[in-house]
């Protein structure tokens, strides 16, 4: 009997890492909050013994450091309990990996980004806590106010995500005009654009 060959490579610990998401499981300190138990990069823990080597202690660091634009590793972790804790719910295990997912997809290539990148996740989640917080309220006058509060929010939000793409294309404004023809005549279909 023969055995299918597998054209799939095979990948590699490190490989893991840089192409995997990141997560932390909590525990509770002994006043009940919320702390950084275990970190898992690639679907592997960070034992202590591969935390030993030093290849794959630069590859972590360098996993981390990578999530806050280039930040040395210390300052992004600082920086993602920061973001986590500002979420509405505050610092907890879901917030983190949470915050880890949303950098970790938009690919902050600086600091600056970095910064851009969460202030927009924070503001978004205030503005969809108020827009919730409006729906549910039993008195007019609430819901006017989260209703305000929401807009605000999410106004700002839109408007960090505006920055960074100004940012990330130096100011710059690309416009794409599209030139089409009907075969060489010109029509008008009664609708205006």
């Amino acid at each position: 009997m023969n055995k299918p060959i597998s054209h799939q490579k095979e990948q590699s610990l490190l490989d893991a890492f840089f192409t995997s998401h990141i997560k932390a499981e909590f525990t509770e300190d002994a006043s009940g909050n919320p702390m950084i138990e275990t970190l898992w990069i690639g679907g592997k823990e960070m034992s202590p013994e591969m935390l030993r080597d030093h290849e794959t202690l630069d590859t972590f660091f360098s996993s981390i450091a990578a999530l806050g634009g280039g930040l040395d590793p210390e300052t992004t972790l600082d920086f993602m309990i920061e973001t986590a804790a500002a979420f509405p719910k505050g610092f907890n295990q879901a917030s983190f990996n949470k915050s880890i997912a949303l950098l970790q997809k938009m690919q902050p290539q600086d600091p600056v980004e970095a910064r851009l990148l969460a202030q927009h996740f924070i503001l978004h989640e205030q503005g969809m806590k108020y827009l919730n917080l409006c729906s549910n309220a039993d008195m007019v006058c609430h819901s006017q106010h989260f209703g305000t509060l929401s807009m605000k929010m999410l106004k700002l939000s839109q408007e960090s995500i505006q920055a960074l793409t100004k940012y990330r294309n130096k100011g710059t404004q690309q416009i794409n005009v599209i030139h089409m023809q009907d075969q060489g005549q010109s029509r008008y279909d009664g609708k205006c654009v």
